[in-house]
């Protein structure tokens, strides 16, 4: 069998499901010249581990588009917490 999911906020407050309020925060790294890009590859797991501290959670480190000699233009890091 599945599992039915509710159908508005109402009906599950009656079925008792608690649901979690997140805000997320988005980083840039390493935007710009190539040897930003290659510092930012350097120091992504500082800013990951600053942002912990702070009660942050990574969800993902997002890389879009190719640039030159097919390196990421940029580097994003998306974290998560609990409001």
């Amino acid at each position: 069998s599945s599992a039915r999911l509710p159908l508005n906020p109402r009906s599950e407050r009656r079925q008792g499901i608690v649901r979690q309020n997140y805000e997320y925060k988005f980083v840039r790294l390493g935007e710009g010249i190539i040897a930003a890009r290659k510092a930012a590859k350097q120091t992504y797991q500082d800013a990951i581990h600053q942002h912990a501290r702070d009660g942050w959670r990574l969800v993902q480190v997002f890389a879009p588009g190719v640039g030159g000699y097919g390196a990421a233009k940029y580097y994003e890091i998306i974290l998560e917490r609990e409001r």
